[in-house]
């Protein structure tokens, strides 16, 4: 690995964790709209962003623990990456096909899936904040909806239009 997907896994990391950090009154918890997730839909134009989304994801959670911030545990320093890394790996092999329709339609799909139930696996059974996993499954569910489809895709639009993920990706 050279320098430059090095600095481009931290640049992506970094902005993570920033946009995470910044709006933490809504990155943690059971209804969480992690801004950084957005970021989650760009392995879709290679597989430097999925070590950098996950990196990011362990960086943000390791602030949330230390910060006291709730749903945040030990158990999400491995939880919360390993979701993150395998909707980001999905994430990737949905970019693999060339159909642009069928990558705005599943970009997101991933994690919304995979964080809603890993997610939501956690915070019920491990972190026990709610009693009942399907809520919890879905809240987390609805707020990765919301930032992937809503914020992620506009990304998607502009890293094709601008041919972005050419210069950061390759």
């Amino acid at each position: 690995m050279n320098a430059r997907k090095l600095t481009s896994i931290a640049a992506i990391a970094g902005l993570y964790t920033a946009l995470t950090f910044v709006f933490a009154g809504i990155s943690y918890g059971p209804v969480q709209f992690r801004i950084g997730e957005a970021l989650a839909v760009l392995p879709i134009f290679g597989v430097i962003p999925v070590h950098g989304v996950t990196l990011g994801c362990f960086i943000s959670n390791l602030i949330g623990l230390f910060l006291g911030f709730a749903g945040t545990s030990v158990f999400d320093l491995a939880i919360g990456p390993i979701a993150t890394f395998l909707a980001a790996q999905s994430c990737y092999y949905i970019g693999k096909t060339n159909n642009k329709v069928l990558i705005y339609v599943f970009a997101g799909l991933p994690p919304v899936l995979i964080n809603g139930i890993l997610i939501g696996l956690e915070l019920t059974f491990l972190c026990h904040l709610g009693e009942v996993f399907i809520v919890n499954c879905l809240l987390v569910a609805l707020g990765e909806f919301v930032v992937c489809y809503g914020l992620g895709l506009f990304l998607i639009y502009i890293f094709f239009r601008n041919d972005l993920y050419r210069k950061l990706f390759y």
